[in-house]
């Protein structure tokens, strides 16, 4: 049986927003992964669920920078150069200015298993109160529960793949076609989908996971846009899943 469930209107406090080389929406892999730790913890404690699908409104942001000397987020990123009292120190140390964001957005969670119901949200309460999205703090939400129809989904913008944008724009390398494409509409989101290996599987000294092989990796890039929830006609075109390929760990949409 599969059902769908809504964490309506979550609140997320300093997610990180880079994503490899831009800011501003966190890679949807953190998304992924907060749906992927999620169905670990309820599987933890005997909730035989699947989550195969997460679908991502927006209703509000508000994009941060680093913290200056009153303490305050600025959203303006200054080259180490140009960081007042850095040159007459003469400081020579790296410096990783940090980027967060705060998020108000919605999850839609397509739910697999065999009882699928309100003890089920009660659990989700739970376990979601323990968790962070994007590295960000979970200050609150208005609610978790089922959904029959599109009507029960709240007013907001839904974050979709625009991959089409991206293999039609002019360039010899993804970079080079994600800046074309940024060109020529400025509607569209550089976004990061993914991984690609770098190397052989393997196990390496003082890994996280003993059990598991590991290989070195880099970003795979794509474009995304926002489409308004009044448009959707059906929920399951604007849900992200896992597809995984050999070298490839991607979250995409079914088109």
């Amino acid at each position: 049986m599969t059902r769908y469930i809504l964490l309506e209107k979550v609140n997320i406090e300093n997610a990180n927003a880079f994503n490899n080389i831009t800011v501003g929406i966190p890679a949807i892999t953190a998304f992924m992964g907060f749906g992927r730790a999620l169905e670990r913890k309820l599987n933890a404690k005997g909730i035989a669920i699947k989550i195969s699908g997460v679908g991502l409104e927006f209703h509000e942001y508000e994009l941060k920078g680093y913290k200056n000397k009153d303490g305050q987020y600025v959203t303006t990123f200054p080259l180490p150069g140009s960081i007042p009292g850095l040159n007459e120190k003469k400081l020579d140390a790296h410096i990783m200015n940090q980027a967060y964001i705060d998020l108000n957005m919605s999850f839609i969670l397509e739910v697999e298993g065999r009882h699928i119901d309100k003890s089920t949200c009660k659990s989700i309460k739970a376990a979601v109160e323990t968790l962070r999205i994007a590295g960000g703090i979970i200050r609150s939400y208005k609610d978790v529960h089922l959904i029959d129809t599109l009507a029960d989904i709240p007013y907001g913008y839904f974050l979709t793949l625009r991959q089409e944008a991206l293999n039609d724009a002019v360039g010899e390398d993804v970079l080079d076609k994600m800046i074309h494409a940024l060109q020529q509409d400025s509607t569209l989101i550089p976004l990061a989908v993914g991984f690609k290996a770098l190397s052989e599987l393997g196990r390496v000294e003082g890994q996280r996971d003993p059990e598991k092989e590991h290989c070195f990796v880099e970003s795979v890039f794509s474009l995304g846009g926002f489409e308004c929830s009044k448009s959707v006609e059906d929920i399951d075109a604007y849900l992200w899943r896992y597809k995984t390929e050999e070298g490839l760990y991607l979250c995409t949409i079914n088109s």
